[in-house]
C-alpha cells in the first residue's frame, strides 16, 4: 500500500469545504486530528491533513486539485482546470483507456464524450458526441463534409491551373495522371502512396481504381472518381471529376 499525506489550506471556508469534499469523493481520508483553524494576522486559515492511498494527486499553486489517477492506471483518471472545473475524466483498464471518456471546456460545458475499448475509440462519430463552448451540439457529419469540400475545391482549382499552363505550353488543355500534381501545397493527411486511405484524416490517390480516397475520424472511407482525360495528341482534353461517394470505389 502506498499512502501519502497532503495538507489542504484556504482562508475561504466555502472553498475549503468544497476541496475537502472533492478529495473525500475520490477516496481520500481525513487524517486523525488533522483539522486546524489557524489565526494569522487578521486572517483565519482553515487547514486539513488528508491521506491518499495508491493514487497520484497534483495541485495547482492555489491549492486547487489539478490531477487524480490510480497508480496502477486501472480505474478512473480525472484532471481539473485551474478554475476548479473538470478538464477530462477517463477510465483505464490493463494500462489502456477502456470505458467512458468525457472532456469539458473551462466554463464547465461538455466538449466531447464517448467510449474507448482496449485503448482505441469505440464506435464511429454517431456514437461520440461533440459540443461547442456554448453547449450547442456539433454536427460532425457536416464538419467532415465541409473539410472534404475544401480539399476537393482546392484540387479542382489546381487542375484548372494545370490545364491552363498546358494550353500555354503545348496548345492543348489536359490534366495530370495524378490529380495531386495539380496542387502545389498538399492538404494535411496527404500520402503519396498508391493505395486507398487507411488511417484517420488520410488523403490518397489509387491509380488502379483512379479514385481519390479520404478516411474520416469515424474510420469511414469516401472517394471521388477521377478521369484524367486524354493527355496528348490533337484530341487532348481534360477529363472528369466525380462527386463524393462512400467506400473506396472500384
Amino acid at each position: 500500500m502506498s499512502k501519502k499525506i497532503h495538507t489542504v489550506q484556504s482562508s475561504d471556508k466555502k472553498q475549503f469545504d468544497k476541496q475537502i469534499n472533492q478529495l473525500l469523493e475520490l477516496g481520500c481520508e481525513l487524517h486523525d486530528n488533522g483539522y486546524e483553524v489557524i489565526k494569522k494576522d487578521n486572517d483565519i486559515i482553515y487547514s486539513q491533513v488528508i491521506v491518499s492511498e495508491n493514487c497520484e494527486l497534483k495541485f495547482f499553486n492555489d491549492g486547487q486539485l489539478e490531477y487524480f489517477s490510480q497508480l496502477n492506471k486501472d480505474g478512473k483518471w480525472t484532471s481539473w482546470n485551474e478554475n476548479g472545473q473538470k478538464e477530462y475524466e477517463e477510465t483505464w483498464k490493463n494500462d489502456k483507456r477502456d470505458g467512458l471518456f468525457t472532456r469539458w471546456f473551462p466554463n464547465g460545458v461538455k466538449e466531447s464524450e464517448g467510449t474507448y475499448k482496449d485503448g482505441k475509440e469505440d464506435g464511429n462519430l454517431s456514437q461520440w458526441a461533440y459540443w461547442y463552448e456554448d453547449g450547442t451540439a456539433k454536427d460532425m457529419q457536416k464538419i467532415a463534409e465541409a473539410t472534404e469540400d475544401a480539399v476537393i475545391s482546392a484540387i479542382r482549382a489546381g487542375l484548372e491551373t494545370y490545364a491552363t499552363e498546358q494550353l500555354m505550353d503545348v496548345g492543348r488543355r489536359s490534366w495530370p495522371t495524378n490529380p495531386w500534381d495539380g496542387l502545389e501545397t498538399k492538404p494535411a493527411g496527404y500520402w503519396d502512396t498508391d493505395e486507398n486511405a487507411a488511417d484517420d484524416g488520410e488523403w490518397r490517390f489509387n491509380t488502379r481504381t483512379e479514385n481519390i480516397t479520404h478516411m474520416r475520424a469515424d474510420n469511414t472511407i469516401w472517394h471521388w472518381d477521377y478521369d484524367k482525360g486524354t493527355q496528348s495528341g490533337s484530341n487532348a482534353a481534360t477529363g472528369s471529376f466525380g462527386s463524393r461517394q462512400e467506400g473506396v470505389g472500384d
